[in-house]
């Protein structure tokens, strides 16, 4: 029998994913620190660093917000490292 992956496994994986390509976009718009990035976003440091390290969900219109204040369409931030 295949051992499948437990939910949380799943989702930890998902987040970890989110939070890198994050990174990615905020390094490509020239963003060096996550600081930078949360004071563009208007959001606390500590919390875009959750959001980057995979310890933090964001809900689905603050994911919006975020990806529109960086000027990165969803279909361009999920075309890379979500197959």
């Amino acid at each position: 029998m295949e051992n499948k992956p437990k939910r949380e496994e799943i989702n930890q994986e998902a987040l970890e994913r989110f939070g890198k390509r994050l990174r990615e976009i905020r390094k490509a718009k020239g963003y060096k620190t996550a600081e930078a990035a949360a004071y563009k976003l208007e959001i606390q440091r500590a919390q875009y660093t959750r959001y980057e390290s995979g310890k933090s969900n964001l809900n689905y219109l603050t994911m919006i917000e975020v990806l529109n204040k960086l000027d990165i369409p969803i279909s361009e931030f999920f075309a890379q490292g979500f197959d």
